[in-house]
């Protein structure tokens, strides 16, 4: 019987050797060396993808995809946590990482050992938009610069960057499409830029501030519009930029009230400084202007004009209220230019009060402009 039992439990220790020997040469789940045969999209299966952008969800197909060690693209590791995975398919989201190194390529690492596959991500560009409420804003006001992947390029309190006119500004708060920053004093007078720049290579993007370009209205002087006797200046609304207009004033009911306006040929009129190319495409570009509703704009209408004369598309400001600060107002050019066409002796401009109700006005303009849209 000693011989019996000796024997089985050689045997027993010989099989437990085997199974251990087997574990070891294979990774936990039992999966070979891992094949990557096609990196798909999540909506086509069927058709190979050569590239895509963060954010994207891809699948990643082949054989023997199991017990997962690390899936990197680029060099930036994926959250396996955050991945579906089975021996034939792993379905992931692109991480939104900006890589160090750039590969373009997979690479996966299994207990059986590591396979590539070639794929191409796309980094967006970290950009601008302006500020998000007056481009015009003072040293001292805080202030949103909107744009987007601001957390992409790290622009963030501790690492991040805003210039004004090469002036620093502290980033007090940042997410993927807000920067919270303060004016700086000390910026140089006239136009600046406004430079955003995050912690990775090329993270760095402009914006201009007080834009000047295509100024039509800014006062600064009067040339000689309808409407003289509304330029103003002082402290009641503080100025921003010089000279505004100031409409302080009660506007009856329908009454016909032009507060700015001209056509092309009144002395010194700046609006022969319109792009054509603005006239022609007018989706591409922006009317922008500041203004400052010291009382709700809440009745009435403002009627806004642009183009050959007076009889050209006129654009119905919808009512507004700034609540004493001054804000920026864009609206598409397209929206107020109806009828596309360029004329290099400038344009007839018009802002006119004609609507129903009495308005009790207190309500100031500045900075009116055209410029393309970013």
């Amino acid at each position: 019987m000693k011989i019996i039992y000796s024997s089985i439990r050689l045997f027993l220790v010989v099989l437990l050797g085997t199974v251990l020997s087997v574990s070891c040469s294979d990774d936990e789940s039992g999966c070979g060396t891992p094949e990557i045969t096609r990196v798909s999209t999540a909506q086509n299966r069927t058709e190979t993808i050569a590239g895509g952008n963060m954010g994207d969800f891809i699948i990643i197909q082949g054989h023997d995809l199991c017990g997962v060690q690390s899936l990197l693209i680029n060099d930036v590791e994926v959250d396996l946590r955050q991945a579906f995975i089975t021996p034939a398919e792993i379905t992931l989201q692109i991480p939104r990482v900006v890589p160090q190194e750039v590969s373009n390529r997979i690479t996966l690492t299994t207990g059986g050992g590591s396979v590539t596959a070639p794929l191409e991500v796309s980094v967006p560009p970290l950009v601008v938009y302006g500020l998000a409420a007056n481009e015009y804003a003072l040293a001292g006001e805080t202030v949103v610069v909107k744009g987007a992947n601001f957390d992409l390029y790290a622009v963030t309190p501790e690492a991040g960057k805003v210039t004004f006119g090469g002036v620093v500004a502290d980033v007090l708060y940042s997410s993927y499409d807000s920067v919270v920053t303060v004016v700086p004093p000390g910026i140089p007078d006239g136009p600046a830029d406004i430079v955003v720049s995050g912690v990775y290579g090329g993270g760095t993007a402009i914006f201009p501030y007080r834009d000047n370009r295509t100024l039509l209205i800014s006062s600064d002087p009067w040339w000689g519009w309808w409407g003289g006797d509304y330029v103003a200046s002082g402290d009641t609304p503080p100025d921003i930029s010089g000279n505004y207009i100031h409409v302080k004033r009660e506007i009856g009911s329908w009454a016909w009230t032009e507060v700015v306006g001209g056509p092309n040929n009144v002395d010194g009129s700046t609006t022969k400084n319109i792009p054509a190319d603005a006239m022609q495409n007018p989706a591409n570009y922006l009317f922008k202007f500041e203004v400052n509703t010291l009382k709700p704009y809440s009745s009435n209408q403002i009627k806004i004009t642009l183009g050959e004369d007076n009889d050209a598309s006129t654009y119905l400001w919808p009512h507004y209220d700034t609540h004493g600060a001054w804000r920026t107002v864009s609206i598409p050019l397209n929206e107020i230019v109806k009828d596309p066409k360029a004329n290099p002796d400038g344009y007839f401009i018009r802002f006119l009060f004609h609507g129903d109700g009495t308005l009790d006005a207190d309500i100031a303009f500045d900075n009116v402009r055209v410029v393309p849209k970013p």
